[in-house]
């Protein structure tokens, strides 16, 4: 797809905070700030455009912004890029407020200062972008050589004037072999100043698409004449190309000379200076790293289509009430649209909607919970949400995707991952649908190695670079056993040992355990429920179709990494389905690190490590700053970092006597921001008793509350343990 859909993975409340620390963070460097949006209000970036909007309107900084709204390609469809000039109305008023910058560097005189910038943007804020903001510096620079008399309006309204005849009648001058009364446009000011911008568009575009910027014919002559026509053509099936063709051939080689291949070790790059200080950082880690708890709720649910809007989530997500209220959510749905031929060709992104809609209601009953992302391929979906209050704590939060169906080319198999950081701790989640049928266990372990190998997130991550992982789904394993026999046990309540005797016959134990072939390093808590699958849709008796599919444990939840420590495993009875959903709760151990206690041991041991008394630069230095090299002193004038507003224009008068430069304003004191989150102590409402000595198995019988000491009575949950050989 040439224009492909902008989709938003991330609601309006969890996106706000990074909204007003982005802007605030420019705001006090810059002052009041004139958003222009340039983004389309076609289907394609419509969504995008509402979400910027809503951002605005929410902001607490509205006092510094403005926004300013104009459809680039509405109003240039019809007369050309000229007509983007139409937006100088609209932004007139903060350009004259803003003012500029001018400083009289003979005189070394204060003259001017600028009060405000304009933040442009388009989609890729490349072609759009670049003609408006030439267009905004047009003005700025006209506006300085009429305030200080070096251009009078006569001669500027002249220049637009034949400006004017050259786009209008570019064809008859040509042929009559006039000129225009002004210099030549390579030797005029303003063509010049055309041709800056053009070069920058020009620059930035090669780094980002290997192409010269769409618009710089434009940008450059003041007019699009055929030829730049043709050449815009020409750059765009040329960026088409390269972005499909080129560019992953181009990442592919970097990797490989990296050794970021799955096949390939990483190349280390030898710093003596480097390996130092990592081992300090390592020796002193208790220094400057804290660590505290987090509450996991994770659940998989093969919802089989379910189309209504009338859901009751609460025994899934909050099976015991507001005794365990989690600080983070993760939800794995399969199915969430119909696995016909047409449905997953043409995939219903709407019930995205639909599920983030019934996953908040549910959670905002019990607590105030953001949804910081959801992941959707085909059928398969996972979400994402965090309890208001923790979310600053959640960084690079990202989704990812890999196909298996039909041998990768569809995704109603396969699985979305996402990833993210919760204080220095990374974590991934894999929500996966793995091959049908009962004899198709050796289709599913290709599936799990495919998906394993292939979730790829951005700077070259994969899932075995982050501390916990966990997996859940709908994995597809059967039990080996007759439909008659796993009936017969299930038929009257089954205990616990019933249940154990069943699960030696489990296919995913059978390799994870017996076979060791799949999962390798995963744990899964011990399972105490019955098969979820496959059920007659709104009862709890297992298939009586034609087919009669023998019960199973189709859908699972495994984990990965140190520190955590399982508090529930179960189903929920919902019917909705033909399966039944499945919930795991979690207590994991986080860190978190104070960067600039992490800072000061960095440059304590600086000054002692290898080649520190040489001028030599370390290859891979842990604080940029340090590389940079001391300029030889000048004598010019240094104008002044901030300037005073501007009240009004002086004009450029020769002085016999150097005048005293007007003092600095004070200084705009940066706030202080610890990077170090506050104090962690989330109260356990779900606590385990009883543990064994095995580090994998926990049993809990009980709930208590550590903040007031005092039992609360519940119902039995059982016991939990690794999948580990006995």
């Amino acid at each position: 797809m040439i224009n492909p859909k902008v989709t938003v993975n991330k609601s309006v409340e969890a996106s706000q905070p990074v909204f007003d620390s982005h802007f605030a963070n420019v705001c006090g460097k810059y002052g009041p700030v004139n958003i222009v949006n340039l983004l389309s209000t076609k289907s394609s970036e419509i969504e995008l455009t509402r979400r910027y909007r809503a951002l605005f309107q929410g902001s607490k900084l509205k006092n510094d912004l403005e926004m300013t709204e104009f459809d680039f390609h509405k109003e240039t469809s019809q007369d050309g890029f000229a007509a983007a000039s139409r937006i100088q109305p609209k932004i007139n008023t903060f350009l004259m407020e803003s003012g500029y910058f001018a400083y009289d560097v003979r005189d070394d005189k204060l003259m001017s200062e600028q009060n405000g910038v304009f933040r442009v943007n388009c989609l890729d804020c490349l072609d759009r972008t670049n003609l408006i903001q030439q267009l905004i510096s047009n003005l700025v620079f006209k506006l300085f050589l009429i305030d200080f008399k070096l251009l009078d309006k006569n001669m500027l309204r002249k220049y637009e004037i034949d400006m004017s005849l050259d786009m209008n009648s570019n064809a008859s001058a040509s042929k009559s072999g006039s000129r225009s009364n002004r210099d030549q446009s390579d030797e005029n000011c303003f063509a010049k100043h055309n041709n800056i911008w053009a070069d920058n568009g020009d620059m930035i575009s090669q780094i980002y698409t290997g192409t010269n910027a769409l618009k710089s014919s434009f940008t450059r002559k003041g007019k699009m004449s055929l030829a730049g026509a043709l050449s815009d053509a020409t750059k765009s099936v040329s960026r088409m190309y390269i972005n499909n063709f080129m560019d992953k051939g181009k990442q592919s080689n970097i990797d490989r000379l990296l050794g970021k291949l799955a096949d390939q070790t990483p190349v280390g790059i030898v710093d003596p200076q480097r390996e130092f200080i990592k081992s300090k950082l390592s020796e002193f880690k208790s220094e400057y790293v804290t660590s505290g708890n987090v509450n996991i709720l994770i659940g998989t649910y093969n919802c089989n289509n379910i189309k209504s809007s009338n859901i009751d989530l609460k025994p899934w997500l909050f099976p015991i009430g507001d005794k365990f209220k989690p600080d983070m959510v993760v939800l794995g749905l399969q199915e969430v649209i119909e696995l016909s031929a047409g449905s997953i060709l043409n995939a219903d992104y709407s019930k995205m909607k639909l599920w983030e809609n019934l996953v908040a209601n549910c959670l905002k009953q019990f607590d105030d919970y953001v949804m910081l992302r959801t992941e959707q391929m085909s059928s398969l979906m996972v979400v994402y949400f965090v309890k208001k209050e923790l979310a600053e704590k959640v960084k690079q939060v990202e989704g990812s995707s890999k196909k298996t169906g039909f041998g990768g080319i569809t995704g109603n198999k396969g699985a979305v991952a996402i990833r993210f950081e919760y204080g220095s701790t990374s974590f991934a989640f894999v929500n996966s649908h793995l091959a049908a049928g009962q004899q198709q266990v050796y289709e599913r372990c290709i599936d799990y190695e495919n998906i394993y190998d292939n979730i790829k997130f951005s700077r070259g991550r994969t899932l075995a670079m982050h501390d916990k992982i966990f997996w859940l789904g709908d994995l597809n394993f059967r039990i080996n056993l007759p439909n008659e026999s796993v009936r017969r046990v299930l038929q009257n309540n089954p205990s616990v040992d019933d249940l154990q005797k069943l699960l030696q016959y489990d296919q995913l134990t059978e390799q994870v355990v017996v076979k060791k072939s799949i999962f390798k390093g995963f744990y899964e808590p011990t399972i105490k429920f019955p098969p979820t699958y496959k059920y007659n849709v709104g009862t709890d008796l297992y298939d009586t179709s034609e087919k009669a599919r023998i019960p199973a444990w189709c859908d699972r939840i495994l984990y990965k990494g140190e520190d955590v420590r399982p508090l529930s495993y179960s189903d929920a009875k919902l019917r909705y389905s033909d399966h039944k959903p499945v919930y795991a709760a979690y207590r994991v151990k986080v860190e978190f690190v104070d960067q600039e206690q992490r800072q000061k041991i960095i440059d304590q041991f600086k000054k002692s490590s290898p080649g520190a008394a040489s001028n030599d630069t370390s290859l891979l230095d842990f604080d940029d700053s340090s590389s940079k090299k001391t300029d030889v002193p000048v004598t010019k004038p240094t104008p002044p970092a901030i300037p005073p507003k501007r009240n009004a224009v002086e004009p450029v008068v020769s002085t016999p006597h150097k005048p005293v430069p007007p003092p600095l304003p004070v200084a705009r004191k940066s706030t202080n921001k610890s990077t170090l989150p506050p104090g962690f102590n989330v109260g356990m409402t779900l606590v385990p008793k009883n543990a064994s000595n095995s580090s994998n198995s926990v049993n809990t019988s009980s709930v208590s509350s550590e903040s007031e000491q005092s039992n609360v009575s519940s119902k039995k949950l059982g016991s939990w343990e690794a999948l580990s050989p006995k």
